[in-house]
């Protein structure tokens, strides 16, 4: 998160350098990439998960595609992970220790412990596949429940059939619907 965060605001000192849009900025990622997306959107603009209290760029939105949400519950549904084991990407990320044997550290790894009633958050759009063998398709369910729960601005996707990523998200429909969001959020 501290590094993309990094990111912007070196992309926003080379505006000069690149054909860099700064009135239409996007968050975006696909599994953990769609985590860190999810991190830095729930905490920008604040003092959390950054190495710095310098301004942000505003961002236009952010997209989720088939990220972890919540390391808490991920061990909760079926997945081809085992999500419990010390190997596990969730245990590798928390430097080796399991989740729900550290619930604290989880936490802060987790999107909803971020999200607050009435949070100003530009707006998300989460896409999974209900068929997710890797990232249970409940942690996406569950993230837009919350951000239903709180009033920020979500849509969620379930891309039917479709497993971890794969040829049924780069397809047409799929596209449709974040060009639609892009186009929508855009000045």
């Amino acid at each position: 998160m501290e590094d993309c965060k990094r990111a912007f605001r070196f992309m926003m000192t080379q505006l000069d350098a690149y054909p860099i849009d700064a009135n239409n900025l996007f968050l975006s990622g696909d599994s953990s990439g769609g985590h860190t997306a999810l991190l830095c959107w729930a905490t920008w603009q604040q003092a959390l998960l950054d190495t710095t209290t310098d301004a942000l760029p505003p961002l236009k939105g952010c997209i989720d595609l088939y990220g972890v949400t919540d390391l808490t519950t991920i061990a909760d549904y079926p997945s081809a992970v085992e999500h419990t084991h010390i190997d596990s990407p969730e245990s590798q990320l928390l430097g080796g220790k399991i989740p729900r044997a550290h619930t604290e550290e989880a936490e802060k790894a987790s999107i909803p412990f971020y999200l607050k009633e009435n949070q100003q958050l530009v707006p998300l759009l989460i896409m999974h596949g209900n068929r997710d063998s890797v990232v249970p398709f409940e942690q996406s369910v569950t993230l837009f429940a919350h951000c239903q729960s709180f009033g920020i601005p979500a849509e969620f996707y379930a891309v039917d059939n479709a497993d971890h990523g794969g040829s049924f998200f780069y397809c047409e429909d799929v596209l449709k619907v974040i060009v639609a969001f892009l186009k929508k959020h855009t000045k």
